[in-house]
């Protein structure tokens, strides 16, 4: 939904935002319950914005993962998103609300920005959808940026997130311990 929101007020032109993933039915069905279908239709037919919404296999979220220009990831909960790491190595730069260590792995990796964050009293994070709209148009805008953060968020995950050196490393505490 914050995704969604993020998109229609943004002021891009000629983009799509691409929901994919499992069990989207309820969101696709949903979808006119969260936001008004005229405006949301008129709005992305005058800015040719589109928006697909998809259930696919593991193997085509990949791939799409692989021709994205930007991953959008305004989560309200996380711990560590493992996706973040599969971002950085598909090459693709991220923008995520302020959850789980995902400004722990953004030093790490240089890949990824934080989307202004509000907060509730439980602790779920929830993106401020018009300042996020503009950060999202920013980056776009900056494609030698995008560049930069991609190169370094693939050549982190190359070097310390891989399943191989994760394990030696789990493997190199067990032996000292």
């Amino acid at each position: 939904k914050e995704a969604m929101e993020i998109f229609y007020h943004s002021k891009a032109r000629n983009t799509v935002l691409f929901l994919a993933g499992s069990h989207l039915s309820k969101l696709r069905k949903n979808l006119f319950k969260i936001l008004n279908p005229k405006t949301f239709l008129n709005y992305l037919f005058n800015k040719k914005k589109r928006v697909i919404i998809a259930d696919l296999d593991r193997a085509d979220t990949v791939s799409l993962f692989m021709d994205a220009d930007l991953f959008l990831f305004p989560s309200n909960v996380e711990c560590s998103p493992l996706v973040i790491f599969e971002s950085c190595a598909a090459k693709t730069p991220f923008l995520a609300t302020d959850c789980g260590n995902v400004k722990e792995i953004i030093e790490w990796t240089h890949a990824g920005m934080v989307l202004p964050t509000n907060f509730d009293a439980k602790g779920y994070s929830f993106a401020d959808i018009l300042l996020s709209a503009e950060m999202l148009d920013k980056l776009i805008k900056d494609g030698e940026k995008l560049v930069q953060m991609s190169e370094k968020g693939y050549k982190a995950w190359k070097s310390r997130f891989t399943w191989e050196k994760i394990t030696e490393e789990y493997e190199k505490l067990f032996r000292e311990l």
